[in-house]
């Protein structure tokens, strides 16, 4: 799937074969769906133009923690030090849940200062990284999807080396009234 949305919010077909071996018509999809598994944005800013209020980012948990098997996505061995993070969007006015998202987060690769803000948890990752003004790149791993979400993974590079990884899940009965 990599380099599949790259350069282009159009996939060249309506079906994307998904990791676990399902079809997914990405032409069914809602079209605002589609714009959040596509782009490579911040979420949180897309969401807040869309549903035109401000979203929360709300922490429900973050960790130190060593890796259990090794992760590609991020180029690390077993046992390597990340931060794990979990938060969901949901509407400041609304309180809509509009999605959930689990990061994690290579600490070696990025400044020490972004690591404090990320760990003292003022504002979501999107957020920090603009305001920072650290030069990213958003490269897409995977689109899957269970009864209830519809999700995506992505990983962010920085400096030529990836420093996040992080899965986005997006409840289908929210989107399919979009």
């Amino acid at each position: 799937m990599r380099n599949l949305f790259a350069s282009s919010g159009y996939a060249g077909s309506d079906l994307l074969e998904l990791d676990s071996g399902e079809q997914l018509n990405l032409k069914e999809l809602p079209a605002f769906l589609r714009v959040l598994l596509t782009t490579d944005g911040t979420v949180t800013k897309i969401l807040e133009s869309y549903f035109w209020e401000p979203v929360n980012v709300n922490r429900l948990a973050q960790c130190r923690t060593v890796l259990a098997k090794p992760s590609a996505s991020l180029a690390l061995p077993r046992e390597s030090e990340v931060i794990e993070r979990r938060v969901s969007l949901s509407g400041a006015d609304s309180e809509r849940l509009y999605a959930l998202a689990r990061s994690f987060v290579n600490p070696a690769v990025l400044p020490s200062s972004l690591v404090q803000e990320l760990e003292a948890d003022r504002v979501g990752i999107g957020e920090l990284l603009r305001e920072t003004g650290l030069e990213t790149y958003r490269e897409l791993i995977s689109i899957g999807r269970d009864s209830m979400h519809i999700n995506r993974v992505y990983r962010i590079m920085s400096g030529g080396k990836p420093c996040m990884e992080i899965c986005e899940q997006f409840p289908l009965e929210l989107y399919s009234r979009c």
